[in-house]
């Protein structure tokens, strides 16, 4: 599971990750996106006494989208034997602990049972009985990107922005995380339209609610940034017509 971390310490749960890295089956890297506060000395020190936890140091920063592909591509590339499914998480904490054992569970399920889907991503839906709780902001900004997706890339899941996703091992991903993103933060978006270009289908994706979701503050979707996310769906339009290109085979 690769953790983007970007200038973390006032956010920093030392007994929220203690119990994360904890779970059964999970590997963890967290990747400092060239932080200009104390955050590589406290992942330094988190991944000191762990044998599952360990740390990478980028400089400068690349954004979110690079972060979580340096960390892929290193778990990928030096993966062990039983490697299975590599994923990311945002570093805020916002996702319950039970939440996170159970996607990895279902994810393990979905291996074992053959069902042929290539990912689990996760998604924020307020059902009932469900305790999501999000700001006005965030959920209105979520929901204005999720619809101009889904009317120009209509195979795309219902919330494509949930930062806990995770992807089965296989070569079609290294493939697809081979190049740096051209996108800072619909990188999840590219790694489909990659996988379509490359295998010539579409990504089958099982989406899964949350139970909880917490939003917490310090979130770096800030107006400005989600401007930036704006114009980005042009540059996906593109990458989406390009995706559909028939490759040419020598």
């Amino acid at each position: 599971m690769i953790v983007p971390c970007f200038n973390e310490s006032k956010r920093w749960r030392s007994e929220y990750w203690t119990a994360a890295t904890s779970l059964k089956g999970i590997e963890w890297i967290f990747v400092n996106d060239g932080s200009s506060d104390n955050t590589k000395e406290i992942l330094d020190a988190f991944s000191l006494s762990r044998l599952n936890v360990r740390a990478i140091h980028l400089t400068p920063n690349v954004g979110k989208g690079e972060a979580v592909r340096a960390g892929m591509l290193s778990a990928i590339c030096g993966s062990k034997p039983d490697l299975q499914g590599i994923g990311f998480i945002d570093a805020d904490g916002a996702f319950d602990l039970g939440d996170i054992d159970r996607v990895v569970q279902i994810f393990y399920s979905k291996l074992r049972e053959d069902t042929g889907f290539d990912a689990i991503w996760t998604a924020r839906v307020q059902l009932a009985g469900r305790n999501i709780s999000r700001s006005n902001f965030r959920h209105y900004v979520g929901r204005v990107i999720a619809t101009v997706l889904s009317a120009r890339f209509p195979e795309s899941p219902y919330d494509t922005q949930s930062g806990f996703k995770i992807f089965a091992a296989s070569s079609e991903l290294k493939n697809c995380l081979s190049d740096p993103f051209l996108t800072r933060w619909l990188f999840d978006i590219e790694i489909l339209l990659r996988w379509r270009f490359q295998t010539l289908r579409s990504m089958k994706v099982w989406e899964e609610p949350l139970l909880a979701w917490n939003d917490v503050a310090g979130s770096k979707v800030t107006l400005f940034q989600t401007a930036k996310i704006i114009r980005e769906i042009h540059l996906i339009n593109k990458l989406k017509r390009m995706s559909h290109r028939p490759k040419m085979v020598s």
